[in-house]
């Protein structure tokens, strides 16, 4: 289907830790932090606080994605850290590869929940089998037209409008997904 849940990757004593460590490092000057009109980004908070580096290098985290991605060995690209306020804007659906501006194909990204996250609060929903669909150029429609279904139809051919049936995965602290970095995804 192109993505998986993972539950209780992290202990509560893991996550309380992460917890704190992210909490220490976007409180230091950032080069990497971004503020959008409903939500805070963060990226690579793992290069400059040891606390966050020792959870996105985590051995465990780095083995699932090694098998889930059949390979030999992976490197991490970058983590983000997304803060979401309550009654914010969902995201857009959108696939991760293209908005990273990489060539490679076979990209996953592991997404880990540092609070319970149900579907009330905006979990994260997949289309499944949408990572075997390719890329598309998301940049040919306004964002706010891709936080729903009826927009993302505008980009999908229409013989896989009968697909696009999301899947809600709502996760406890401490569980994750990983999906194909061509999965069709959106937060709420």
């Amino acid at each position: 289907n192109g993505y998986i849940q993972l539950d209780d990757v992290l202990s509560p004593e893991q996550v309380n830790q992460l917890r704190d460590a992210v909490e220490e490092a976007t409180g230091q000057p950032q080069r990497f932090h971004q503020r959008h009109e409903h939500y805070d980004q963060y990226a690579n908070l793992w290069t400059i606080h040891e606390g966050v580096r020792r959870h996105v290098l985590s051995p465990k985290v780095a083995e699932f994605a090694r098998r889930l991605s059949r390979s030999s060995a992976i490197r991490i690209w970058s983590d983000q850290l997304l803060t979401k306020m309550p009654g914010g804007r969902p995201s857009f659906w959108h696939q991760d590869v293209p908005l990273w501006a990489m060539v490679e194909s076979g990209a996953l990204s592991c997404w880990m929940a540092l609070v319970d996250v149900t579907v009330d609060m905006g979990c994260m929903q997949f289309i499944p089998g949408s990572h075997r669909w390719g890329r598309f150029a998301w940049k040919t429609l306004p964002w706010d037209t891709l936080e729903t279904l009826d927009g993302l139809r505008l980009l999908v051919p229409d013989d896989r409008h009968d697909r696009l049936q999301p899947v809600a995965v709502p996760l406890r602290a401490g569980s994750c997904t990983f999906h194909d970095g061509l999965m069709m995804h959106y937060a709420g």
